[in-house]
């Protein structure tokens, strides 16, 4: 009985910590560029994205790089190995399968200064969109000169999706080359019928 009451107690701390990481994240709503990623640390107890499929149009700067780094659940430990990296063609775009129908209430994008790049590597222009077949795309970000560290999309109301894209129009900040660099795509929801 006493083992049954430490496990209860146990989850129920961990749950109000949950709570209370959600709660702050919601007061920042938006682009963060805080070394402390709220709206990371609160997305990543219910990533719908995690280990989930991803294609690309486009070829990673290496082969240890490739887009399963965007949805491998290892982001903020500022290590280059954890990223999706791509170089051509100009436009990229990398989509998540979700695999079934959710209703999705927000979207994170770490970008590159997660995965340990200088700031300068993260993503400038880009959008994401959402499909519920994969051919038709309704836009629900874009983005524009973007400096920031993170992008946190919050949806209310929440939108039903199967497959979450970024589509990279300029990957890095002016002077660098093209390269497309994705920490992380956090994707938040539940299942939809």
């Amino acid at each position: 009985m006493k083992k049954l009451q430490i496990v209860v107690g146990s989850v129920a701390i961990l749950v109000f910590v949950i709570v209370l990481a959600m709660t702050a994240s919601i007061a920042q709503a938006g682009h963060s560029s805080s070394d402390t990623p709220a709206e990371l640390t609160a997305t990543a107890v219910a990533n719908i994205a995690l280990y989930k499929s991803v294609t690309t149009n486009a070829t990673s700067c290496v082969a240890t790089e490739g887009p399963e780094k965007a949805v491998d659940g290892i982001w903020a430990n500022r290590s280059i190995s954890n990223e999706w990296c791509a170089t051509t063609p100009s436009t990229k775009w990398i989509t998540v399968d979700l695999g079934q129908k959710y209703y999705v209430t927000s979207i994170t994008i770490a970008h590159a200064y997660w995965a340990g790049d200088d700031a300068i590597y993260n993503t400038r222009d880009f959008s994401v969109r959402r499909s519920i077949d994969g051919f038709k795309w309704a836009t629900l970000l874009s983005v524009v000169g973007n400096t920031s560290n993170s992008t946190w999309i919050p949806l209310s109301p929440s939108v039903t999706a199967r497959y979450i894209r970024v589509t990279i129009t300029q990957g890095t900040q002016p002077g660098k080359p093209n390269y497309a660099r994705l920490n992380e795509i956090i994707v938040q929801g539940s299942p939809a019928p």
